[in-house]
């Protein structure tokens, strides 16, 4: 398998494109998860070319330099964590996925400090399915370099990628041609700009999703079986005439009746679908920044995957039993949290000041590839570094919370 990339010449932290003599640069983008490192950028950070991208973004904007000195927010958040542990509140970790691998461990130093939960995503969802189905029923993955050199067909389940991911397809999907690709989607879903054909899209219900599931097993067992479903016969077909398939998630759809019973169906396909003369494998193609960082952090740290707990006896795995909404406390990276009544918030932000309620305390941050540099592991196990595109003094994250953790230690707030 092969876990490397090829490389393109890029900036390094060491030496920021601000201080480059070229005009214009080539840059790792993190819009999306497809980590394109082919964009054009002025030293500035500003882009120039998105290689038709519509989802490439100028990295330089939607940022705000904070009146305040660092210094201002480290009271700030140590004082809101000092007072959450002396009246024992109930702290949880979210958006970890947001961040490098540095800021990633440096944050589960300071969860392991606090005792707190830490959980995947914005905290809403206890349970990861996919991750219960990987342990139980085992998973068939392969880099998505080797996806693009030996793939001869591609299933998308639920993965509009060509809105979600614009160039994935182009990057990634089977060298060969994409017109051996077929797309699941939701009824609703509109294939605009996809370049599939009415043949190539298959539609579903979410809500039947599992059935199916469990018709297409039961066809794949039973080739010779007549099957009356016109979209089972064209996976069918596609199981069949593949000798290197692959099977392409990114995030489950609304409607899904049982997430788990639904993973753990398609594990178990995809596992008895690969024979000696036929290759099956799985890509996860995320949403997040670097969810597969996160996972390998935790493992490393404690042996246990999100949702988990500090607890002051060990980390202790408990999936199903606590979400965001119990928390009394967020503290938050990426996405703004949504709190309910009697809940407050640290929110590490790297946009805009736009947290006007008295309940979240906003704390600017530098951006991962823009000003600020860091490693992350792609959703296929290749690990990237990510350089600075500028030089600014605002707060690096990871430095920033070992302040922090280092303060409450000192402080003897532990609890």
């Amino acid at each position: 398998m092969n876990r490397h990339e090829p490389e393109i010449a890029m900036t390094s932290a060491a030496n920021p494109s601000n201080h480059a003599t070229s005009p214009e640069l080539a840059h790792l983008c993190l819009d999306c998860a497809s980590f394109c490192h082919d964009l054009t950028y002025t030293q500035a950070g500003m882009l120039i070319d998105s290689k038709g991208c519509k989802r490439a973004q100028n990295r330089g904007l939607g940022f705000t330099e904070s009146s305040h000195q660092a210094d201002f927010f480290l009271t700030q958040a140590i004082q809101t964590l000092q007072e959450a542990i002396r009246l024992n509140r109930r702290i949880a970790f979210t958006g970890l996925e947001q961040l490098s691998l540095d800021s990633q461990k440096t944050a589960l130093d300071l969860a392991e400090n606090l005792h707190a939960w830490v959980l995947s995503g914005n905290g809403t969802t206890s349970v990861d399915p996919w991750a219960i189905a990987f342990a139980q029923k085992g998973g068939w993955y392969a880099s998505w370099t080797e996806i693009r050199h030996r793939s001869d067909g591609l299933i998308l389940w639920f993965a509009p990628l060509w809105s979600s991911h614009p160039r994935w397809l182009e990057r990634f999907g089977p060298k060969s041609s994409l017109s051996n690709l077929l797309s699941i989607q939701s009824p609703d879903e509109v294939a605009t700009d996809s370049g599939l054909t009415n043949e190539q899209q298959i539609h579903i219900d979410p809500a039947h999703a599992l059935t199916f599931l469990a018709d297409l097993r039961m066809a794949l067992k039973q080739p010779d079986r007549e099957c009356t479903d016109s979209r089972i016969r064209r996976l069918q077909q596609m199981f069949q005439d593949s000798h290197w398939l692959t099977w392409v998630r990114s995030g489950d759809p609304e409607g899904l009746i049982d997430p788990l019973s639904t993973a753990e169906s398609i594990t178990e396909m995809i596992g008895q679908s690969n024979s000696p003369t036929r290759r099956v494998v799985m890509a996860d193609v995320p949403h997040s920044l670097n969810p597969q960082g996160l996972k390998a952090v935790l493992s490393w740290r404690s042996g246990l995957n999100a949702p988990m707990w500090f607890s002051p006896e060990g980390p202790v795995y408990r999936p199903s039993e606590f979400s965001v909404e119990n928390a009394e406390v967020v503290v938050a990276f990426g996405d703004r949290p949504q709190l309910r009544s009697g809940q407050t918030a640290l929110w590490f932000s790297s946009g805009p000041a736009t947290a006007d309620s008295p309940d979240i305390t906003q704390i600017p941050v530098s951006k991962l590839g823009f000003d600020d540099a860091g490693s992350i592991i792609r959703a296929d196990g290749v690990a990237l570094h990510v350089p600075a595109m500028v030089s600014r003094h605002r707060i690096k994250t990871s430095e920033f919370l070992a302040t922090i953790c280092k303060a409450l230690k000192s402080g003897g707030a532990s609890r």
